[in-house]
């Protein structure tokens, strides 16, 4: 994550929303079932990575030293 942080940003904050999406939300009381809509779902995915990842990448790249 030191060395790139763009790349491992876009990446966690992908793998972040797979988890909410698929474990999380099933498991909790909130249970929205389909039709889902595919802009819906690039939506979440794209503000997930934005708005979680690369946050988290850059702070992890400042603060590591």
């Amino acid at each position: 994550m030191t060395e790139n942080p763009l790349v491992c940003g876009l990446v966690y904050g992908a793998g972040v929303e797979l988890v909410m999406s698929l474990i999380v939300l099933p498991l909790s009381a909130l249970h929205a079932r389909g039709p889902y809509e595919l802009h819906d779902l690039i939506q979440g995915l794209l503000v997930h990575m934005v708005v979680v990842g690369l946050p988290i990448a850059f702070s992890v790249r400042r603060f590591a030293r």
